[in-house]
């Protein structure tokens, strides 16, 4: 194609930026107004009407995808041509220049490899680890808290470009004049000794908190930059920090690339962060009036969470002043009423080039084609149902599932949607990266790769064994009737023998545990020459793993094909040589909670597009639903920042949430519709987001009302199953039989309001359970001091700390699956807990009449006729009652820093009632209360009690009878995760998945 046809197609300010070859140019360019089709023709209108080589050109997108998109339209117009323009990210850009110039850049990089993710959280918590208990980095009890805050404050210092000493200046410098000019630090008004204008003590301090957190921040940077230097490894952010170092002080590369590239065009240019901003500068400084085009639209900049800086865009025209400024105002994608609800919203803000900004629709879409909705719900499974129905008329209509596209503000609706609508029939992709490590199929490979590592002698220990074989073996694929493998589990811990030993003497076994064992064994033979992903690939087949994956009733054969694909990928690329190793590895990036995530794919064409706005930047689609526009969502909540971070810019957040808002509404050509709903999942009230309020306008036809009324959808298909999993008859007899010995307890009751299904399996069936190091850390707390309290009782003397300590080390010694790292831990938190308890409490030893550990069970307790059991830490006995009883105050020890007691009081008031069911014991509870191990913040311990009313010991019984009646039919509710706090979420799926997987 000749230059002068990509010229005809474009409009007049199109064609004046292509056609403005000399001195700088600013390009607003808004949604679907071709701006990729615009740096397109600039390129072929400089290959093709000056003499410009393709070499001589450097155009810097956003992302890879945007690079290869740019790369293919223009060898449609020059051929191969294309090929030698430097169309190119900015971090790709960086590493071609290290490339090019490996003298200048080996002083810095040298051999150094990026280092992984998970390379950088063990370096941050080795660091961590050398901290002293006091650092305001390491909080007792938590060490890692302000691990992922970190990483985020590192990575915003250094697109900005900032290194470690000038970071250091530029804090202690802006700080103070920061809180200064702040007025929510002072007082307003005169309030007891305080007068207007005064500081506020409380705000002075979280200052000198945060103050002191950052310059630790600062330290540990430095250690880190250490440890990844010795490490020969680097950060992706040292990139172009590198590459701007360079071209500061080696004059002749900068010359050099100066004088290569002679037209610069940067995409997207919105987006780009200090650091990035810098290269530009460096590239261009040499002219007064450098050929530099850069395109972007103020009202799009929604990446501040990356380091993206809205002043760069801002700020062009100041540096250069003579600058062309061109602003697209004709778009080619939207209806012109979408685009003037767009402009509605988004002219909220303050922070905008052009506060008359707005566009023209030149677009094919028609009258007949637009549909503007706006619906109000109850609640957030009404509103699934409600899209889903008007899903299912757009592709009844004729309109091709991928051209529908559900656009989300955080990731977890995203999935909820995508489940909601799968379970409605409706295709979907939803287009999340998530950890393979979370994936069932996943989790049970590496349990049976772990399992195969101990079928070869280890010396591991059988409680470990144990667990593995038991969640190994009770996997879907091998068909085993979970009875046999529990009675099998029950044999083996009797014997105390060694897992390899153990399938190796068994000889009386059912056909398929014996197909199992044999494949174990064999496999470990057959494979014990290979490495890693070989086992890996071996196991797969061997196992049954892969074909039960891939049979046509799994709905997530391909996710799940794709997540076990990434995982042996992994394993490959570790360059780990053996199997206990690659196990290791994966431990870790469970406990440290870093993520494996597969490739990034574009989805299911041909289904309905499920994604969350930021990832729909630079997409269209024909119908766009915009859900959960509540004030918890949009905007988006957000935590303080309690990290100082140096601000090269203000930024309103609200404005960006409004302009995240914008993008997604002009992601739509012809049909948009809105929702919100008065309740979340869980069913609190929300208030609409109040950009809900700035769209109003007569543009909706029938605004906030439905079409069909809620309550004629059938919301079916989104409740959860009623009738999990049905269990084998032996399973069945199995449970019967427990449940003639089963007592409840708290944590019993706990886990049932929870997931009926984590008490079937834990309490019932006894799966053993992995250790816990903060469980493992509370039990040797609590036998340590029943011992020392128990000593005192019986002898009447007060033992030293020493012998404290001695106790909790005993118990501690006895944990079997605690790692090296986890035990040198939980040893040192537990040391440091017990010395300043028994140094705050030493006084106090020998002054109370106590009881130690009370053990219920013996007394046969019941809570209106169900059968309770439970163990108290203390029992402090008060004075004698003339019902010849005595009174006592029942106190529970928590390892934990002080929590409100509304946290316990559920577990305070089983403990009373317990009590009140023992009567052999002759005592009346008159408190229940507290005590923790560890001081607050004051410094000071708390030991608060409460005494339970009536009305929760009422509610206790009514909690217990009714999941006593269940229990005893065997009915196990299954729960819609969805309605349980967030925090906890996570735990029903999976007991759920177990069940579906297990039963």
């Amino acid at each position: 194609m000749e230059s002068k046809d990509i010229l005809s197609q474009l409009n007049p300010q199109q064609r004046l930026a292509v056609e403005t070859t000399q001195g700088p140019v600013m390009v607003v360019a808004g949604p679907g107004t071709g701006k990729t089709h615009l740096l397109t023709a600039r390129i072929v209108h400089l290959l093709q009407s000056t003499d410009t080589l393709p070499t001589e050109i450097l155009c810097l997108t956003y992302t890879d995808a945007g690079a290869v998109a740019m790369r293919q339209r223009l060898a449609r117009h020059v051929g191969p041509a294309a090929h030698r323009v430097m169309i190119r990210t900015f971090h790709s850009f960086c590493d071609w220049v290290m490339a090019e110039y490996p003298e200048e850049f080996w002083p810095l990089r040298g051999p150094r490899q990026i280092a992984s993710d998970l390379d950088r959280t063990l370096f941050y918590r080795q660091i961590i680890d050398t901290l002293s208990a006091q650092s305001p980095l390491r909080p007792f009890g938590d060490p890692y808290l302000w691990q992922r805050s970190f990483f985020s404050w590192l990575s915003a210092l250094k697109r900005e470009g900032f290194t470690p000493d000038q970071a250091r200046q530029h804090i202690t410098r802006a700080a103070e004049a920061d809180f200064q000019a702040n007025p929510s630090n002072f007082y307003k008004r005169k309030q007891k000794e305080h007068q207007a204008g005064d500081e506020k003590p409380a705000e002075r301090k979280k200052h000198t908190e945060k103050l002191a957190r950052t310059l630790e921040c600062l330290t540990v940077w430095q250690h880190l930059e250490t440890l990844t230097a010795q490490q020969q490894l680097h950060d992706f952010d040292d990139m172009i920090h590198w590459v701007n170092h360079v071209l500061a002080t080696h004059p002749i590369v900068k010359s050099d690339l100066q004088e290569r590239f002679q037209y610069i065009m940067v995409d997207e240019y919105q987006d780009t962060n200090g650091s990035q901003n810098q290269i530009l500068w460096h590239l261009t400084d040499y002219w007064e009036s450098p050929n530099l085009m850069v395109v972007g639209d103020d009202d799009q900049a929604i990446y501040r969470f990356q380091g993206a800086s809205l002043q760069n865009i801002l700020d062009f025209t100041t540096r250069f002043p003579s600058a062309t400024s061109i602003s697209l105002k004709q778009n080619y994608r939207s209806h012109q009423h979408i685009l003037d609800l767009s402009y509605q919203l988004v002219r909220h803000n303050a922070q905008r080039l052009d506060p008359s900004k707005a566009l023209t629709a030149a677009g094919p879409v028609t009258d007949n084609r637009l549909a503007l909705t706006r619906h109000t719900y109850e609640t957030p499974m009404e509103e699934a149902v409600a899209i889903g129905h008007t899903i299912q008329q757009l592709l009844s209509a004729g309109i091709p599932a991928g051209e529908v596209a559900l656009l989300c503000r955080i990731n977890r609706h995203c999935n909820f949607f995508a489940q909601s609508l799968s379970r409605l029939g409706i295709p979907v992709s939803n287009r999340q990266r998530t950890d393979i490590l979370q994936r069932p199929v996943v989790r049970a490979l590496v349990q049976l790769l772990d399992l195969w590592a101990h079928v070869i002698p280890t010396g591991q220990s059988p409680t470990h064994t144990d667990v593995l074989l038991i969640e190994s073996l009770l996997a879907p694929w091998w068909g085993h009737d979970p009875a046999a493998v529990y009675a099998l589990s029950r044999q083996r811990r009797r014997s105390q023998t060694l897992i390899d030993q153990f399938l190796t003497d068994q000889l009386d076994l059912p056909d398929t545990l014996a197909h199992s064992f044999t494949t174990l064994v064999r496999t470990a033979s057959d494979s014990r020459h290979l490495g890693p992903s070989g086992v890996v690939e071996h196991l797969l087949h061997q196992s049954g793993l892969l074909e039960y994956v891939l049979r046509p009733e799994n709905p997530d054969r391909w996710v799940d094909l794709l997540a076990l694909q990434t995982l042996q990928q992994w394993v490959t690329d570790s360059r780990l040589t053996d199997t206990p190793a690659v196990i290791e590895r994966l431990k870790l990036h469970t406990d440290t909670h870093t993520p494996i995530l597969p490739p990034l794919t574009g989805g299911r064409p041909d289904a309905v597009q499920i994604l969350t706005t930021h990832r729909a930047k630079g997409l269209e689609y024909e119908a766009v639903f915009v859900p959960q526009l509540t004030a918890r969502t949009w905007p988006k909540s957000e935590n303080k920042q309690k990290i100082y971070m140096p601000q090269t810019q203000h930024p309103d957040s609200l404005e960006e949430e409004r302009r995240l808002l914008f993008v997604a509404l002009t992601r739509a050509r012809a049909q948009l519709h809105l929702s919100t709903t008065h309740t979340l999942p869980d069913g609190k009230t929300v208030s609409t987001s109040p950009h809900w309020h700035e769209l109003d306008s007569d543009l909706w036809p029938d605004p906030d009302t439905a079409d069909t009324p809620p309550s004629s959808f059938d919301i079916t298909p989104l409740l959860p199953s009623q009738r999990p999993a049905s269990d084998s008859a032996t399973t069945h007899a199995l449970l019967l039989d427990r449940l003639t010995h089963f007592r409840w307890s708290y944590t019993a009751l706990r886990d049932w309001l929870l997931c009926p299904l984590k008490v079937k399996w834990k309490h019932l069936l006894r799966v053993p359970q992995r250790t816990n190091p903060s469980l493992a850390l509370g039990s040797a707390l609590h036998t340590a001091l029943e011992k020392f309290f128990d000593h005192f009782n019986t002898t009447g003397e007060v033992q030293t700390l020493p012998q404290l300590q001695q106790y909790f080390d005993e118990h501690l010694q006895r944990e079997p699956n605690l790692s090296p790292a986890d035990h040198r831990l939980s040893s040192e938190q537990g040391h440091h807990i017990l010395t300043h308890y028994f140094e705050a409490h030493a006084h106090t030893f020998g002054q109370a009449n106590t009881l130690q550990e009370v053990n219920l069970r013996p007394y046969a307790p019941t809570i209106g006729e169900v059968p309770v059991t439970g163990k108290i830490d203390q029992i402090i006995l008060g004075e004698p009652l003339p019902d010849g009883t005595r009174a006592a105050t029942l106190i529970d020890y928590k390892s934990s820093k002080p929590k409100s007691l509304s946290n316990y009081q559920d577990q305070l008031v089983m403990y009373h009632a317990l009590v009140t069911a023992s009567p052999q014991l002759q005592l009346t509870p008159v408190a229940c209360g507290l005590q923790f191990l560890q001081a607050g913040d004051n410094g000071q311990f708390k030991a608060p009690t409460f005494t339970p009313s009536p009305e929760q010991l009422a509610a206790l019984t009514t909690q217990l009878t009714t999941a006593h009646q269940q229990l005893l039919t065997l009915d196990f509710p299954v729960i819609d995760p969805q309605t349980v706090d967030y925090r906890q979420r996570d735990e029903v799926i999976y007991w759920q998945q177990f069940d579906d997987q297990h039963a």
